[in-house]
């Protein structure tokens, strides 16, 4: 693995030897090798990268097209890219990696323990924050910010045909396009998933467009499969054409062959015609598709009163009271997938590491890590359930030890689970493992995928 350092500058894509350089993995010759991360990148100069001769700054160069994709692996360890800008509206698969797929544009590719965060990004399809096209797979990673595109915009993914695993997109997504026969296919976290797989994975950024098919989760979803996932944000589409009633919770039009299930949407939903679950679902209805164990927010459509925009609706609508109850969730496993005990049910698998301070400050050290949570929680949104829950952890620096109670199999050791004081705590003297509940890592903090079950449903409220 060759280990990424720094950001780079414009321009070395083209070069051979930028061998260390963020930017320089767009290198032809690069594109096949295998990397890790080895620091948080502050990728704020890309704003002032690559003028087009009109003043324009169109910024990072996406790593990987059409023809010559990213077919490597690309683990982040999980630290951050911070500030990522690329402004290309004319331009197709655009993203950090603008199209990851195998050498002969078939499935391949591995991204995993990414974030970015504070991302800015502009093209005209295939467009999403970390990936335009995805035919590889993509793992524990996640963004936040502004992306927008004509059309197959997603705030992580803009097209996938790959895999998704616990991931989320905390986006703003936005579809320009006011054409009357294009499609927007624009989604929280994936534009358009043709035959893709998205698992135990979410979005909660507002999705707005002029058309539709636009959803929550995920705009189209032809022939894919979407299980054990949710979206919280926003959705509207505007009367644009004859697409502007696909809008949805989740996924705005489903197609033959494809499924949801063990999911949820809660988002409001507006315009013309809108499902609280999905917009358009005439595939399930004919039994081309299918929707199982999944539900919506009562009165979350605006337009609609049921789950879907036909006949009689595949989900189940929920109230807020029914939705706080894991006992409303068929067939939800809440021992090993999701967790109870707030409004509405969460994953414990997707992993969080957060830029807790500018990229260029002082390391965060265990004995800050009380006042540091107390201030990231006041000025940046966190994603559910971390909210509530970190500002819990900040008073109280509940770090408990999750290796002897859930390794050891001595099911007595209550010592293993148990938190450690606040004294403790303040003077740096708790516990330090890394398969602690929360760990420094870097600039960040991370959540082990076992967290979930160590936290009580106290810390979740």
């Amino acid at each position: 693995y060759t280990v990424i350092t720094q950001l780079g500058q414009a321009g070395d894509e083209t070069r051979a030897d930028a061998t260390n350089s963020l930017q320089g993995l767009g290198y032809s010759g690069r594109l096949g090798g295998n990397y890790v991360l080895g620091a948080d990148i502050d990728a704020s100069d890309t704003a002032n990268w690559n003028d087009d001769g009109s003043g324009n700054k169109l910024g990072f160069k996406p790593i990987g097209k059409n023809g010559e994709a990213f077919s490597g692996r690309f683990h982040g360890l999980g630290h951050v890219i911070d500030q990522l800008s690329i402004q290309r509206p004319a331009g197709d698969e655009v993203g950090l990696f603008g199209r990851v797929a195998n050498a002969n544009g078939n499935l391949g590719g591995e991204l995993r323990d990414i974030g970015l965060n504070r991302v800015r990004i502009r093209g005209r399809s295939g467009v999403g924050a970390l990936v335009g096209t995805n035919y590889g797979v993509i793992r524990h990673s996640y963004a936040e910010g502004e992306v927008s595109a004509s059309y197959k915009v997603g705030g992580l993914v803009g097209h996938n045909v790959g895999e998704i695993y616990d991931s989320f997109a905390a986006v703003a997504v936005q579809s320009t396009t006011t054409s009357s026969v294009t499609l927007a296919d624009a989604g929280g976290l994936v534009g358009a998933n043709h035959g893709g797989i998205i698992g135990s994975s979410y979005a909660s950024g507002r999705v707005d467009a002029n058309s539709g098919p636009v959803g929550g989760l995920v705009g189209t979803n032809s022939g894919g499969d979407i299980f054990d996932s949710y979206a919280t944000g926003a959705v509207n589409a505007t009367a644009v054409g004859t697409h502007g009633y696909r809008a949805g919770g989740l996924v705005g039009g489903i197609k033959g062959g494809s499924s949801i299930s063990h999911s949820y949407a809660t988002g409001l939903v507006s315009g013309p015609a809108a499902g609280g679950l999905v917009g358009t679902d005439g595939e399930s209805l004919n039994g081309r598709a299918s929707i199982t164990d999944s539900y919506w927010k009562q009165g979350s459509a605006a337009a609609w009163a049921g789950g879907t925009t036909r006949a009689t609706p595949p989900a189940t609508a929920l109230t807020a009271e029914q939705f706080a109850q894991a006992g409303s969730f068929s067939n939800f496993d809440f021992t090993n997938t999701w967790a109870s005990g707030q409004a509405t049910p969460q994953l414990r698998g997707v992993a969080v590491f957060r830029d807790l301070r500018p990229v260029t400050a002082e390391p965060v050290t265990p004995p800050e890590l009380p006042s540091v949570l107390r201030s990231i929680t006041k000025r940046r949104s966190l994603p559910d359930p971390l909210q509530q829950g970190l500002l819990q952890l900040a008073s109280r620096c509940a770090v408990a030890d999750s290796g002897n109670s859930q390794d050891s199999g001595n099911k007595d050791d209550s010592a293993g689970t148990a938190s450690a004081s606040a004294a403790d705590c303040a003077s740096g003297e708790g516990d330090g493992r890394g398969d602690g509940l929360l760990q420094v890592v870097g600039s960040g903090i991370r959540l082990p995928d076992r967290a979930a079950t160590l936290l009580s449903d106290q810390d979740f409220e």
